[in-house]
């Protein structure tokens, strides 16, 4: 999600007229920043490429083009289930208030699938990082991911 994005300023190095054509790569976040400044963060909404759930089991990377309330309003869309952590030192205390959330997939009998999706604010067990966990039968184990993008193990 990058683009190329022309350098026309004068620096003595470049071409024969002396203009630098040496091109800057330019994020998507970085395009987003550049539009809120522009014209008002509430007026700019960036859009995910993430459009289903499916779309992160099967590649779970994917988790991490998502803000925490993003992932939480798709899951609800698609009708798994949000509840907060069951577990640890943020259990029972809903997202909305800086807990984590569990997030279930349930089969047309309300019973889980096996396939779920959790946030964990940060814990001490991983350095206080907030991060996502995906599982699915699709991949040997869960896969942790921070929120830029990298996999914790």
């Amino acid at each position: 999600n990058t683009a190329p994005v022309e350098n026309t300023g004068s620096t003595g190095v470049g071409n024969a007229s002396g203009s630098n054509t040496s091109k800057k790569l330019i994020t998507g976040e970085d395009w987003n920043s550049y539009f809120k400044q522009q014209y008002g963060k509430n007026n700019v909404q960036w859009e995910s490429a993430v459009k289903s759930m499916d779309d992160i089991l099967d590649v779970p990377s994917n988790i991490t083009k998502l803000k925490p309330e993003q992932l939480s309003e798709l899951a609800r869309k698609e009708g798994w289930v949000v509840e907060p952590l069951g577990q640890g030192r943020k259990a029972g205390i809903p997202f909305e208030e800086g807990g984590g959330m569990s997030i279930r997939k349930l089969n047309p009998g309300g019973e889980p699938t096996g396939e779920y999706i959790q946030f964990h604010p940060g814990s001490t067990y991983h350095d206080s990082i907030p991060y996502y966990k995906v599982s699915s039968g699709k991949y040997k184990g869960a896969r942790r991911f921070d929120l830029d993008g990298g996999e914790v193990k």
